[in-house]
């Protein structure tokens, strides 16, 4: 899946329809989730298509109770700072096999990626590879599920304000506490969870579609409140 996002809007796609479309070079930034990963059998079968005439039959991995799975190799990333570090990767033991499953797995990963046409251009944008597969590119930055997604506390309060209606999330403690008392008993807790978490456009957009930016609004009483979000919160008394 590729997501491409522009200001507050987002546009999603299939892996397929991407090969040479531009429709996306105008995105600032694209998203690949999950992996286009064909079964172990249908890989077999397409490479026995492909090579249908070899005098070496296509190695096929043994049949077990439950399911056949693909054996698992290291792969290194190849950081931009020079450093190489590795993953486990999912790889067929037959190398015609492997390359069928490579060319719809990390070659569609790479068109996707390519969808924003990143060599021609001045612009500086933003990849984000939501997915353990080593790819043939620099990555600039590694990190865990646990540290992408962070604490549910700020999906589960914007998700409440969708709930009511609202189009942006408080930021300052006591509205927090006082808004979202299941999730910050006290002002103190909401002061402790903030600087903990510090609220960050770039790295929430993944863990929140829709978090895309901090902003100052009017706060009902004299003073201003920092909210996030993508307009005015509607509704909040």
């Amino acid at each position: 899946m590729l997501l491409v996002g522009d200001g507050v809007k987002n546009r999603s796609t299939a892996y397929q329809p991407l090969r040479g479309t531009n429709k996306s070079e105008h995105h600032d930034a694209v998203i690949t989730l999950g992996r286009d990963e064909p079964s172990v059998r249908d890989a077999e079968q397409r490479a026995m298509a492909i090579w249908y005439d070899t005098k070496e039959p296509i190695g096929c991995i043994p049949e077990v109770p439950v399911r056949v799975n693909y054996r698992k190799r290291v792969r290194h990333y190849l950081m931009r700072n020079g450093v190489t570090k590795g993953a486990e990767v999912s790889v067929h033991p037959d190398a015609r096999v492997q390359a069928v499953v490579e060319q719809s797995r990390e070659a569609e990963m790479l068109q996707a990626i390519d969808r924003l046409r990143l060599i021609h251009t001045e612009k500086r944008k933003t990849v984000y590879i939501v997915c353990s597969t080593a790819l043939d590119i620099p990555i600039d930055e590694l990190v865990t599920w646990k540290q992408l997604t962070g604490d549910r506390r700020l999906s589960d309060a914007l998700a409440e304000c969708g709930a009511r209606g609202w189009d942006a999330l408080p930021l300052a403690p006591r509205e927090s506490a006082k808004l979202f008392p299941a999730l910050w008993t006290t002002k103190k807790a909401a002061e402790r969870w903030t600087a903990k978490n510090p609220p960050e456009a770039i790295r929430d957009i993944i863990r929140v579609w829709g978090f895309l930016t901090v902003i100052a609004r009017r706060a009902k009483r004299a003073g201003r409140v920092r909210w996030c979000g993508t307009g005015p919160m509607r509704g909040w008394r």
